[in-house]
Formats: C-alpha cells, structure tokens, sequence
C-alpha cells in the first residue's frame, strides 16, 4: 500500500465523523399500503415490511433511498424512486433511481441538472463499489470502494460508514494466479511469449481472442499464456495487467513478454514480434546499442495519450522487473483519470526521459484502433466498443483469416 493511499484512508475517516443525512430529510414518511408496497418493490426483494430505508454508506458520503417519491414538491420525477446524496456537514444532492437488477444486487440513478449517472454495486453487501459517468458518454469509472448496503429506518442511514484500516487494506490483497499454457514450446526458456487475461465482463470478446491469437502464436513458436482470473480487487481492475506481468517476468525465464488485451487479435500472421524487436533496435545507432538496449516497446494512442498500455513488448531484465515495481508502489488511480497508463506515462518521464531503454511507435505498428487499422496492419485493438462489436470484428478476422 502506498503512502499516499494510506494518508487519502485516513482522510475519509476524518471526513465521515463530519457526514451525517439532514434530520428534516431523515424523518420516517408513513406510508399508505399501495405506495408502501411499490417503495418495499423497488427496494428489492427480500427486505421486511419495516425496510422502509435502503441506503450505502461509505467513508465520506451516504446515498439514501428515501422511501417516498412525493414528499414534497421539488422531487418531479413522478414515481421515480427518490435518492439522496448527504455528505460534507450535511450537503445534498438528489437522484432519479432508473434502474434495478436485484439478482446482481445494482441499482443506478442519474441526475439530469448535473449530467450524472450513478450505479451501486452490492453483490457483496459489506463491500459496495459505487461508480459514476456523464449521461452523456457513459463511461464507468470508481467514485467509492467501501460501502455498506444497509435496510432499515431513518437512523440506518444516518451516518457514513466507520473507518476500519483492517478491512480496507483486505480490498487491495493481490491474489495468486495460475495461468494457463495455451501453447508453447518444449522448453519455456527464453525466446518470447505472450500473454493475456480473462475479464468476467468480456467473457465472450476473451473466448474468441484467445483462440485467435493462440493460433498465431502457435505458427511462430511462442508460448502463450491465459490468466483465467484476476489478481486485483476488481475496484482497480486495469492494474491486473501490470501484476500479471510482475509475476511474467518473475516466474518465467521468456526473453520478451508481449502482453495483449482481451480485446486485441492479431490480424495479420505474417508478421513476427521478432520483426518488430529488430526494427525497433536497427533504429537506434550503433552505438546506441552498445550502451543502452530496449527493454520496453509500447504504441502511441489514438486518443492522444503518448502511450496505449493494450499492447506492450517487455524484455524480461532487471531495469523492466524494477520498472514495473515502481509502477505498482504508485497510487492506483481508476480508469477515468487513466489507470496504469496515466502512471507509466509519468513513471517513464522520470525514469528514461531520453528514451533510451523504452521506444514509443506509432499505434500502426501492433497496437491500432479500428479508426487507423487497415488490412495487412499485425494487432486491431477494439479500446471502447461494445461486446457484440468486438465479436463481431473477431469472427470476421476468424473467418478470413483460417480461410488464408
């Protein structure tokens, strides 16, 4: 855990002893049996005719279902369940719940005036993840890690959680992973491989992925390797790939690591990874080879980020094993601020400013959007399609490319 994610967990512990739901809002409504009866609905099944309350709570702020939708006559949203937002000495923000998956215990609520779309996470009711995105290009990304679902009156609802450093320090365990071999060669001593990881929420785009890729491994003589769960807590999700080539590059002795997103396929089998390390090191000059080689080959990307972390060629040496170290001890920021990539950005600025161990292509290279790639280009990087996009996409690269 890093110094500064410890001192941001006390900070909301000293926060929450500050947060508390207005009284004025908080008194029980008594309701009438028909209005009682759709409130206990939308609260979900299985809550007792006293549940009147639902609410999740975290460190530093509350989200309150209010067990009316007419209380008074700035709600306007008709029988649209009511939430309220209460933090920082009693602030508030209102909510329009818009939709409900009791199987998955989720419930999402937006707020048109602000652009805000909100979803509570609650398969695990003692460790809630709320998530926030703009109405207008809703893109999920961490607004709280600690909440706690819970039913009742008034007063259930009328703080934020307690800070306990024991049970947040259990939210960010690294779990051992065994990957998968799906391929390979006789002996796993250097020479390359590659490697990705299976995503509960690309279950389908991995499937399909997987086996295109395999294949082209398969045809050059490269292991390839599946990690079929994560390693993180799934809070910070993105950073999977950076443990998972912390333990690649510990555990196995392949002389480069190629890592490759589920949602990334090889469309052109011709192309080695042996080409893209040579052509990377011709460009450097003779005597630039003899003093510093490559250990770390990476993609520009489409969105104006130096780098896209999707695709990336690590030589499996001590200055890539330190540089990844020093990557994960950094704060693990969440997908909206730019995740691992954000931090490796940083990181490299500081470590290699003059580009002497890394080197930085233009996405053309092994790492295209769809908007850039063409037939003939070696790996088309979905980033931000839709499930049925990708599959669709994978199946055509599938189809035409076990024809050739």
């Amino acid at each position: 855990m890093t110094a500064a994610f410890a001192t941001a967990l006390v900070t909301a512990a000293t926060i929450c002893a500050q947060v508390s739901v207005s009284d004025a809002y908080m008194t029980p409504i008594l309701l009438s049996e028909p209005l009682y009866a759709r409130s206990h609905n939308a609260v979900g099944e299985g809550a007792s005719r006293e549940s009147r309350y639902v609410c999740y709570a975290h460190l530093d702020k509350v989200f309150t279902r209010m067990p009316t939708s007419t209380f008074d006559v700035r709600w306007d949203k008709g029988n649209s369940p009511a939430w309220l937002e209460s933090y920082q000495l009693g602030s508030v923000s209102w909510y329009a719940q818009t939709h409900v998956n009791k199987a998955a215990g989720v419930f999402q609520v937006y707020d048109m005036s602000r652009g805000i779309k909100l979803l509570f996470d609650a398969r695990d009711e003692h460790a809630v993840l709320s998530y926030w995105c703009s109405i207008s290009k809703c893109v999920w990304n961490i607004l709280a890690i600690d909440g706690e679902l819970r039913r009742g009156d008034a007063h259930a609802c009328a703080k934020c959680r307690t800070f306990t450093l024991e049970r947040l320090l259990s939210q960010v365990n690294i779990r051992a992973v065994e990957p998968v071999l799906r391929t390979g060669p006789a002996q796993l001593t250097g020479g390359i491989a590659m490697v990705t990881a299976s995503t509960p929420n690309l279950i389908n785009t991995t499937t399909i992925s997987v086996e295109l890729n395999t294949k082209y491994a398969e045809t050059h003589g490269y292991a390839f390797y599946q990690y079929p769960d994560t390693m993180v807590p799934k809070h910070i999700i993105t950073w999977n790939k950076i443990r998972i080539l912390m333990d690649m590059l510990s555990e196995t002795r392949h002389e480069w690591i190629m890592w490759i997103d589920a949602d990334a396929v090889v469309t052109n089998r011709n192309i080695s990874i042996e080409d893209i390390i040579r052509a990377t090191e011709r460009s450097k000059t003779k005597k630039e080879r003899e003093n510093d080689r490559i250990d770390l080959i990476v993609c520009n990307d489409v969105g104006g980020w130096p780098i896209n972390t999707g695709v990336m060629l690590w030589r499996n040496t001590n200055w890539a094993r330190k540089l990844l170290n020093k990557l994960w001890a950094t704060e693990h920021i969440p997908h909206m601020r730019g995740a691992e990539q954000a931090q490796l950005i940083k990181l490299l600025q500081h470590e290699d400013p003059s580009r002497k161990r890394h080197t930085i292509l233009d996405q053309t290279a092994f790492n295209a959007h769809p908007s850039v790639h063409r037939d003939g280009m070696f790996i088309i990087h979905m980033m931000g399609f839709s499930e049925a996009e990708r599959v669709e996409k994978f199946k055509y690269y599938q189809l035409k490319l076990d024809r050739a």
